[in-house]
């Protein structure tokens, strides 16, 4: 059934469901333009639960539901249900240390098969893709069988394996989490941890290469990297170059070195190989090219960041794109769908982030206080 867009014309209006956090842009900047555009959209924060919210699931012979709170907005159908990010439980300040252990746990299962229990919808992405794709060492293991090169890798807390692999490529390797690691940079930004050299030094410490496993790979010598954003059958490439500046951790927020690129077909067949056996609709994969020429799969990242292509490389409207994709709708009301940096400078989306903000209570974690607070001044 359609419904009237704020320009008069008819569209088939979705009902969309975002699983995200409070200070998520990319969520926030995708529900503000489908409202815009006459679609329904709804934002679910598990960050928020337990200590600022409660989730219900009831089943009995006649029907089984959901409630987030005292509503039910998730007894309802949605059309699509965009899993953009779960964050992790917020946990109660009055809970006895000892009971702050248990309640965690019980809270991250609870959530982390909560969305099996949604009514049926199109998922981006399935949430059994998600976990796969959250896996690193079968990340790559479907990447080598989609023919991507990789750089040799050993994930091991053996610290005697640690050591030998390091003198194997003679002391040129990286180490990688497993999982994203954040720490807050002098000027309030967040600093991503991703790869760092291993020293010899770093071997000497042997309980704490066993305390937990981490990734190890051989050193490549990077001219160059690619972001290959997929969004269903289309896939956005751009290139970006190394920076220098020492407060850049990740590449793809130095917007000053990127610039599109052709995807050659050799690289867009294993891309599009790689979606289909990981069964995801939407990725960032990201590719690395060294100073010959030669390139190798780095990650694939389910949630990976895509709206600053918007900042970097004006021109494509990836919000307008993505929206696009999200709802498969082509319509003419997709030409009314702004930019992301024509959105966040709309006075009418500012003020529904600041809203969000004062509506929402657990931000601890998700940013660093004087970036959350620089967020509600602007």
């Amino acid at each position: 059934m359609g419904a009237a867009s704020p320009w008069g014309f008819l569209i088939m209006a979705k009902k969309i469901l975002i699983i995200s956090h409070p200070l998520d842009l990319h969520a926030a900047a995708v529900s503000f333009s489908l409202k815009l555009a006459g679609h329904q959209v709804e934002i679910w924060y598990p960050s928020e639960f337990p200590a600022f919210q409660t989730v219900t699931y009831r089943i009995d012979a006649q029907e089984a539901r959901l409630e987030i709170g005292e509503a039910e907005a998730l007894h309802h159908a949605f059309d699509v249900i965009w899993n953009r990010r779960l964050a992790a439980p917020a946990m109660a300040n009055h809970l006895h240390p000892a009971d702050v252990e248990a309640a965690a746990r019980q809270s991250r299962w609870f959530l982390e098969y909560l969305p099996d229990l949604l009514p049926s919808a199109r998922w981006v992405n399935p949430f059994a893709s998600w976990r796969r794709a959250e896996y690193k060492p079968l990340q790559l293991r479907i990447a080598r069988q989609c023919g991507f090169r990789l750089a040799p890798t050993l994930i091991s807390n053996s610290p005697s394996r640690i050591t030998a692999f390091f003198h194997q490529y003679a002391g040129q390797v990286v180490a990688k989490p497993l999982l994203p690691e954040w720490r807050e940079m002098h000027n309030g930004g967040i600093r991503a941890l991703h790869a760092e050299a291993l020293l010899e030094s770093h071997l000497e410490n042997v309980q704490r290469l066993q305390a937990m496993p981490y990734v190890f790979q051989r050193k490549i010598d990077i001219d160059y990297e690619i972001r290959v954003t997929v969004l269903g059958r289309e896939l956005l490439a751009a290139r970006i170059a190394r920076s220098g500046n020492p407060d850049v951790s990740d590449l793809h927020l130095d917007t000053t070195t990127a610039a599109w690129l052709v995807l050659p077909r050799k690289l867009e067949r294993p891309c599009r190989a790689l979606m289909v056996a990981m069964e995801l609709e939407f990725a960032c994969i990201d590719l690395a090219v060294d100073r010959s020429g030669m390139v190798f799969f780095l990650e694939v990242n389910q949630a990976g960041q895509f709206l600053w292509l918007d900042q970097a490389l004006p021109g494509r409207n990836v919000l307008r794109r993505f929206c696009a994709f999200l709802t498969g709708n082509d319509g003419a009301w997709l030409d009314r769908i702004r930019s992301f940096p024509d959105t966040l400078a709309c006075r009418e989306f500012r003020d529904a982030l600041r809203h969000t903000l004062r509506t929402t209570r657990n931000h601890e974690g998700l940013l660093p206080a004087t970036a959350a607070a620089s967020l509600r001044q602007s």
